[in-house]
């Protein structure tokens, strides 16, 4: 979730000035924004294409190629929650080398991109609605697979006060934090795709409950190639389903989570079914991260009843002339107690992947987030991992 600064998504009038300036800045703008004719590439960019995406990639064609497909493959699970508009055109997606590269790109054109506060985690993607196209950068993580992804490491003052042996066992884990906490290029874009497509299909209408909206987003963002489990290092094997489909587990969501709900930051699942809120960014960051929750637990439920309900809100909300779901007529003769303690005992039972909460296990009580070479990210939940579960010093009665 990224909002561009001092820009209104309801607002049509400024959204159309805006994009007549975006039409004159981008003849003079390397590259420039919408859609590419073929014989104009910038210099250092490829694209790619398919059905219905245009990635423009500044960091090759191999990683543009499989987010492309990834993307693509997503596609009939987004039609099968909303239908499209009539011939479509392609939504593009522009794929920076770097942070530094896509806000100089946006600071060029007088916008830039609030930093997430605190409880949020970081993306590395996010939808312009102005322009359409969706503005991401590489972080080095795709589909799980980590191999480009900047190290945590450590200061160095820390690194030469602490044992040879303790460095030993700490390294590993730090390669482990890096590759699960930097943000996945293609499940970011998903994410955002979702957002694109939606206002591309739904224009003019008034935005879904941000909980429903981002919450669908982040569990179609984690479907993959046969629906296994992440992270997707390589290519299915032979004879596996390559069919990219929705269901696995939402680790960074499921961290998010469960954090949330310790710290007492979530809702009763009948409380967030009705809740109305539009704006993402006016929501606890719990929240949003429940909605991923009760869209995993409702879409994966054995009892038919509960998997039709996100698409039940859907399509009433569409059936609507001003865009509100009518959750009570939704709801209407469910037991919705006993469905929030099925969701609540189902919660609970998870266990996510958390590299943090070994490292603070481990070495809580030697490191302090300071010492941590990390994205602020990184080190606030590493702050919140070692208040819940380092391991106190012999003798601590705490």
């Amino acid at each position: 979730m990224h909002t561009v600064t001092a820009l209104s998504r309801t607002s049509l009038l400024r959204a159309l000035v805006l994009v007549a300036l975006w039409g004159g800045a981008s003849a003079q703008s390397d590259p420039p924004a919408g859609p590419w004719k073929e014989h104009k590439t910038p210099e250092g960019w490829v694209v790619v294409r398919t059905t219905n995406y245009e990635v423009q990639s500044e960091v090759g064609e191999p990683r543009a190629r499989r987010l492309a497909d990834f993307l693509q493959g997503l596609r009939p699970h987004f039609e099968a929650f909303w239908p499209p508009r009539p011939r479509p055109t392609p939504l593009v997606v522009k794929v920076f080398s770097t942070r530094e590269r896509r806000d100089a790109w946006l600071t060029a054109r007088d916008l830039w991109v609030e930093d997430p506060p605190s409880g949020v985690p970081p993306s590395c993607a996010f939808h312009d609605p102005f322009c359409g196209d969706i503005l991401a950068f590489d972080t080095g993580r795709l589909l799980g697979d980590p191999a480009g992804v900047t190290p945590v490491s450590l200061s160095s003052d820390r690194s030469n006060s602490l044992p040879h042996a303790d460095l030993q066992r700490l390294y590993p884990q730090l390669e482990a934090v890096s590759a699960a906490y930097a943000p996945d290029l293609a499940r970011d874009v998903a994410h955002e795709a979702w957002h694109q497509y939606l206002e591309a299909a739904n224009f003019l209408r008034p935005p879904l409950p941000a909980w429903l909206d981002e919450g669908l987003a982040d569990w179609l963002a984690a479907s993959t190639p046969g629906g296994r489990p992440w992270p997707v290092r390589a290519p299915p094997p032979p004879g596996a389903d390559p069919a990219i489909k929705p269901g696995a587990l939402h680790e960074d969501r499921l961290r998010d989570v469960q954090r949330a709900r310790r710290d007492d930051e979530t809702l009763p699942l009948r409380d967030l079914l009705f809740r109305t809120t539009h704006l993402a960014s006016a929501e606890p960051p719990g929240l949003l991260a429940e909605g991923w929750a009760v869209v995993h637990f409702l879409q994966s439920s054995s009892d038919a009843s509960a998997r039709r309900l996100i698409l039940a809100l859907l399509d009433s909300s569409r059936a609507s002339e001003d865009g509100t779901v009518p959750a009570e007529e939704v709801l209407e003769g469910l037991d919705l107690k006993a469905l929030d303690r099925a969701f609540s005992e189902w919660l609970a039972a998870q266990e996510p992947i958390d590299p943090l909460a070994d490292l603070a296990r481990d070495f809580g009580r030697q490191l302090a987030p300071a010492d941590l070479i990390a994205s602020p990210w990184v080190k606030e939940c590493f702050t919140w991992q070692r208040r819940h579960t380092a391991r106190p010093a012999p003798g601590d009665a705490r």
